[in-house]
């Protein structure tokens, strides 16, 4: 048997290859589409072409939605690969897989080899965190920095090194600077959570926080941009960041995504898949051991945290928790590696992996079901048999369980969506973007012709066109550009077609559902005669 140093060093290799190959699959291959994407994406390139490092904006406007960081990388990307889709995702794709490598060497610190390959595999196998970490948007920069600060913030308090605790207040910051004074939120809690939990509510442990030296840092890395851009859009920025896309966010749904408390967990239990089929016995057994294993119980502090405050939040997305998902990862990694060294294993494991198997067999039938039932996807419903490896590993792990072989189980559920995700990027998302309404429509624009967006409209034409697209917020404005007898074209939306039917000089030419969305977009050309 190879020595402990030469086993976690061909681990590491062997997660961070397989990390990158995963996490990177064809990342230039698809259009930038999606509608977060398209606007963070969009984001980036106009500021890169207006040379405006410090003020956000999109189609013109300034985009207050988020902080500028994960914009700059992208801006980097573009301009050594390029602009286009794989620029744009490159450094997403980084984050990934330097979470799973922190989280992997976190783990080989404080647990045996076991938990730190198994933390590493139930990232790898989640299909979610895949999905977030290929699209670019702030959430992989946020679920890097974010789990960074922790983790170095429980490390740096172990080894009692201060400059190292006040590096994770940096870190934190910076955190904060991709989507905002949440990361702040979740590290708060994060840690209050802890000190009830290990029930080390002390001034000694409070001491060890380094307080006075990490609350100016804090605020020296996230103040001076606040401020400034405050200051230079006379707070509009402040007060649509601020009391919109955050207060607001947090106290009622918005654009639609509402939906009971329990949706959170929902998010958690099917990102997390497979090995979340694992979570009730993994955060009990957490549980029972918080008084003795603080590591354990700071792990669980953290994804606690994510959860909670996305929990009382009355907006709800599926990203939104997936900041939860090393930690997460970790408490189920925990409690896999205790159960597979036994040599019978219980009832309870065993019945998760049936659980399991019957997802994986349900997965490809509701795909199927809910293609069919799409009248834009329905032609395409024969990808649901991309999923079938899904089954088939569902199958293995259940055969692994009756012979008691509970590694090779879990290991055939990991592969199974492992390679799930490679077939879904290569094949099965290339399919559906081929079918995205700007593929479809932008062909129907003319290359030098003017172009106008009425109301709501899909923000990917913008990055289609490659073109700023003057947005036309009201009817009177629409009446401006049609008594200019301006020949082009106007991009909007179906539920605005009886409106515009009353302008003769609007001749349509095409519309076409969006991917993902209620909405469907259209194309007018504008005749001057």
């Amino acid at each position: 048997m190879p020595p402990m140093k030469d086993l976690r060093r061909r681990q590491f290799l062997f997660i961070a290859v397989l990390s990158y190959v995963l996490f990177s699959s064809n990342i230039g291959g698809v259009d930038l589409y999606p509608y977060d994407e398209a606007r963070n994406a969009g984001c980036a390139w106009e500021m890169m072409i207006t040379d405006e490092w410090l003020i956000p904006s999109f189609n013109g406007d300034l985009r207050f939605h988020k902080p500028p960081l994960h914009y700059y990388p992208m801006i980097i990307g573009y301009k050594v690969f390029g602009y286009g889709p794989f620029g744009a995702r490159l450094f997403s794709s980084i984050c990934g897989v330097f979470t799973v490598l922190l989280l992997y060497l976190f783990a080989s610190k404080y647990f045996d080899p076991d938990v730190a390959l198994f933390s590493a595999l139930a990232l790898l196998g989640s299909i979610h965190f895949a999905l977030q970490v290929h699209m670019a948007v702030p959430d992989p920069y946020l679920i890097l920095l974010l789990t960074a600060a922790l983790l170095l913030l429980y490390h740096s308090i172990q080894i009692r090194s201060a400059p190292l605790t006040i590096l994770s207040y940096a870190i934190l910051g910076l955190a904060s600077l991709t989507k905002g004074p949440v990361a702040i939120a979740i590290g708060i809690l994060a840690v209050f959570y802890f000190m009830i939990f290990s029930r080390n509510f002390s001034w000694p442990f409070i001491k060890k926080l380094k307080l006075h030296f990490g609350l100016p840092v804090l605020m020296a890395v996230t103040i001076p941009w606040y401020y400034y851009i405050g200051k230079v859009t006379s707070g509009e920025y402040t007060e649509g960041f601020f009391l919109v896309h955050n207060l607001q966010r947090f106290s009622a749904p918005m654009e639609g995504h509402g939906g009971s408390f329990l949706v959170t967990w929902l998010f958690i239990l099917v990102g997390m898949l497979p090995f979340s089929v694992y979570i009730i016995q993994s955060f009990a057994q957490v549980w029972r051991e918080k008084a003795v294993n603080p590591v354990l119980t700071f792990i669980f502090s953290c994804g606690l945290a994510v959860i909670t405050i996305f929990t009382l939040s009355q907006t709800r997305l599926p990203n939104y928790t997936v900041p939860a998902y090393p930690f997460v990862a970790l408490i189920l990694a925990y409690y896999i590696s205790t159960i597979v060294k036994k040599d019978r294993l219980p009832f309870h494991f065993k019945l998760s992996t049936i659980v399991f198997l019957i997802f994986s067999i349900a997965g490809p039938v509701g795909a199927f079901f809910a293609f069919q039932n799409d009248p834009s996807l329905s032609d395409l419903k024969h990808l649901a048999l991309y999923l079938l490896p899904l089954s088939l590993g569902g199958i293995l792990s259940v055969i692994f369980v009756l012979k008691n072989d509970g590694r090779r189980s879990v290991i055939s559920q990991v592969a199974s969506t492992m390679i799930v995700t490679m077939l879904f990027f290569y094949i099965v998302y290339p399919k559906f973007d081929a079918v995205n309404p700007t593929k479809v429509l932008s062909p129907m624009i003319e290359k030098d012709a003017d172009v106008w967006a009425y109301k709501l409209y899909n923000p990917a034409f913008v990055i289609s066109l490659e073109r700023i697209i003057p947005p036309l917020h009201e009817e009177e404005d629409l009446k401006l550009i049609l008594e200019k007898s301006s020949d082009g074209y106007l991009i909007t939306r179906k539920n605005y077609m009886e409106e515009l039917s009353k302008y003769p000089q609007l001749e349509f030419k095409g519309s076409h559902k969006d991917l993902f969305e209620l909405s469907t977009s259209v194309v007018y050309k504008i005749n001057s005669d």
